[in-house]
């Protein structure tokens, strides 16, 4: 087929007119918008009815990044169905879905069972903490963390941190369902009802992408730190780490899930670190390490020759390299080293002493470091401690 739709989210600052849903009936030679909302709406999702593709559903988002501050949510965001393949569309609301305002929305139909539709949303007020609207954490009776993205996992929710085997705390009761938090809800009649499923929703302006198993409606995936698998219809989730049990993929942040239409146990999934693969359906993980995947905030060369050059990589440290070598066979991955950790931003060189490197990080974090010797040393600014205040 000729027809393909595509959810704009527009570009990342500013107003545009770009945001909305776009559909071509010709293989993308040319393009109409069939969903607009606003200067300040795009759109990150859609689906189809796998049964009748007259049937679509979309998530559009309202969201403003500007240079110090970042607004995900408002009343442009919501959950949308057409049943005439785009030429008109009903906005989803009530009958099961949360009250209050919307931010960014993930939504997928089962492939087996196109009545059952899945709709992660985050919701609730602005300015509410994301603890307390279902953002992987909710207070539980006052006994610490609940995490509703693990709770069919190892420490059945009562979180001790990733990566932790203890047992589970089984005297621990977990705190109720609450709409009006967001998460994962459920609709079994093509979107006319719904119902809250789990409270589990990743840092939705991050992640927020759900999948269900081809084959089986009730096996449901959630993108995430770790990626978070349900085997009944998100009632309960297990993250695919350790935590949750599994052996965990190469690298957090998992962003794009696809699952094979012939054989669910066979997943893909995209992180910051790249590509995994799994062929038992999540339980390990094979690593793609034949593609060079690094997503570079910054580069700079220093001054010797040949010389050579310094990235910083989004979420995979900062790392230096030759530009050129003398061996045949070019420049190879040894041939690059590690000079800064975290979310490797900008990176600059001494034009007197290509030696010194400096890096920076999230958070502030910026250090030298010497190649001479392989020692860094923390250069952040530090305002030091407030003044006492007077009387005190």
């Amino acid at each position: 087929t000729n027809v393909v739709y595509v959810a704009s989210p527009g570009h990342l600052f500013g107003p545009n007119a770009d945001r909305g849903l776009y559909k071509t009936t010709d293989g993308g030679a040319t393009w109409t918008k069939i969903k607009y909302i606003d200067e300040n709406t795009g759109f990150t999702d859609i689906a189809m009815d796998p049964s009748n593709s007259n049937v679509l559903y979309a998530a559009s988002y309202q969201r403003r990044r500007s240079g110090c501050c970042f607004n995900g949510g408002g009343p442009g965001s919501g959950l949308w169905k057409s049943v005439d393949a785009g030429h008109t569309w009903t906005r989803l609301s009530e009958h099961g879905l949360p009250p209050g305002t919307y931010g960014r929305i993930a939504v997928d139909v089962s492939q087996s069972n196109p009545n059952i539709v899945y709709a992660q949303i985050e919701a609730g007020e602005s300015g509410t903490p994301l603890e307390a609207r279902g953002g992987g954490a909710a207070p539980a009776a006052g006994r610490g963390p609940f995490d509703w993205c693990n709770n069919g996992g190892l420490d059945r929710g009562f979180a001790r941190g990733r990566g932790s085997a203890a047992p589970a705390e089984t005297t621990h009761t977990p705190p109720a369902l609450n709409p009006a938090n967001g998460g994962l809800f459920r609709s079994n009649d093509r979107g006319r009802t719904w119902r809250l499923v789990s409270n589990c929703d990743w840092r939705p302006m991050y992640f927020s992408q759900v999948r269900v198993d081809p084959s089986n409606p009730d096996v449901v995936y959630v993108a995430g730190v770790p990626m978070a698998q349900s085997l009944d219809g998100g009632g309960t989730f297990a993250t695919l780490d350790d935590a949750g049990g599994h052996h965990p993929p190469a690298h957090v942040d998992q962003h794009a899930i696809w699952i094979d239409p012939k054989n669910s146990k066979h997943l893909m999934i995209g992180n910051d670190g790249g590509l995994d693969v799994s062929w038992d359906r999540g339980n390990t993980w094979d690593f793609i390490n034949t593609m060079a995947t690094g997503l570079a905030y910054w580069v700079t060369a220093d001054m010797r020759r040949p010389y050579y050059v310094y990235v910083g990589l989004q979420d995979n440290g900062s790392w230096g390299g030759p530009s050129a070598t003398r061996s045949r066979n070019g420049i190879l991955n040894s041939d690059w080293f590690g000079i800064g950790g975290g979310d490797g931003f900008q990176t600059a060189v001494d034009p007197t002493d290509y030696h010194i490197v400096y890096t920076e990080s999230q958070n502030g974090i910026a250090n030298r470091y010497d190649l001479r010797t392989g020692q860094s040393q923390s250069i952040r600014p530090n305002a030091g401690r407030a003044p006492a205040a007077a009387g005190a």
